[in-house]
């Protein structure tokens, strides 16, 4: 298991650093997560949280992204209980 989602399952609840430092947390559609993974994590060890957004009361917003495109935000934590699956980045290469 992944160490971060590994510390995010045993606190119960998704909140990244940038969720502190930017404000949100960032999120990509699925056609964007294999992209996003080689431009900004290309040598860690990443797992892919898929997130249920009818699971947790907080807004999604579609906001652009530094003229990279429109990518999901969401403004506060989220629980663990709205992620269902746990995939790998090549699971996003072809699509």
């Amino acid at each position: 298991m992944n160490a971060t989602w590994k510390a995010y399952n045993e606190a119960g609840i998704i909140a990244p650093d940038s969720l502190s430092d930017e404000g949100f947390t960032h999120f990509s559609f699925k056609e964007q997560v294999y992209s996003t993974i080689q431009r900004f994590f290309p040598e860690e060890d990443v797992v892919v949280l898929e997130i249920d957004p009818a699971k947790f009361d907080a807004e999604v917003k579609i906001e652009d992204l530094y003229q990279h495109g429109y990518f999901p935000h969401v403004y506060e934590h989220i629980s663990t209980d709205a992620v269902i699956a746990v995939k790998q980045p090549q699971d996003f290469l072809n699509l």
